[in-house]
């Protein structure tokens, strides 16, 4: 037993062409397992190294092109690393989101990269897990959540948008706002309300409603 115990650790070694190991003994052992198509463990690896080497990823909308873009962007970076995606669709679902996150700490993910739905008022489930493995939020976030955030600037696109508006002679602008508790809704808010008051509009015109994506509703609507 001991001897056998000997040979895996000196054929191990020689497979990660440790510096212990002399040349010959490494291209013998090299070439046995090209002639037996062997294939690296990697599950094995990585539980010994206390890793999946997966990330899971939480976004609430797949079908729109921007979340394609963000997660063929993750797929290419994660796999330059040597990391596998669980991606999963919270389908703008709390429960689901909660669900799907539990899910990914049982199954033993490195880190989740999370999206929040429009209706994740409570984040007390993000927290919790939090404690089991890292957690980074992009895109739709909260600043209730102590964590690396990944967001583009809403205030500076809305305050621009806007601005593009009143550069076409537009002055009577209205704002259709997300959910009054999202931290991107409010940023663009403040965005609107800047570009109205730097170009001295007084008229201050939104409406705050969770609207769904089906209902091809645009953000700003001019007369």
């Amino acid at each position: 037993m001991l001897v056998r115990s000997r040979t895996s650790y000196t054929v191990s070694r020689a497979l990660k062409d440790h510096s212990g190991i002399s040349i010959k003994t490494k291209q013998r052992v090299q070439l046995l397992a090209k002639e037996l198509n062997y294939v690296p463990n990697s599950i094995a690896r990585n539980l010994r190294n206390s890793s999946s080497k997966t990330i899971g990823v939480v976004i609430p909308n797949l079908q729109l092109d921007y979340s394609s873009r963000i997660i063929n962007g993750m797929i290419q970076e994660s796999r330059e690393k040597g990391y596998q995606l669980v991606i999963s669709e919270s389908d703008h679902s709390y429960e689901l989101e909660k669900d799907i996150i539990i899910s990914m700490i049982k199954s033993g993910v490195d880190g989740i990269l999370l999206s929040l739905t429009n209706f994740t008022k409570n984040i007390d489930h993000v927290l919790e897990a939090m404690e089991h493995c890292p957690i980074v939020l992009y895109d739709k976030v909260s600043d209730k959540v102590p964590c690396t955030k990944i967001i583009v600037d809403d205030e500076i696109g809305a305050k621009k948008a806007v601005e593009h508006l009143i550069q076409q002679g537009k002055k009577n602008i209205l704002y259709i706002n997300g959910p009054d508790h999202s931290f991107n809704a409010k940023k663009r808010l403040k965005g609107y309300k800047s570009a109205l008051q730097s170009n001295n509009i007084i008229v201050i015109r939104f409406i705050t409603k969770n609207f769904a994506y089906s209902s091809f509703l645009f953000p700003f609507y001019f007369v």
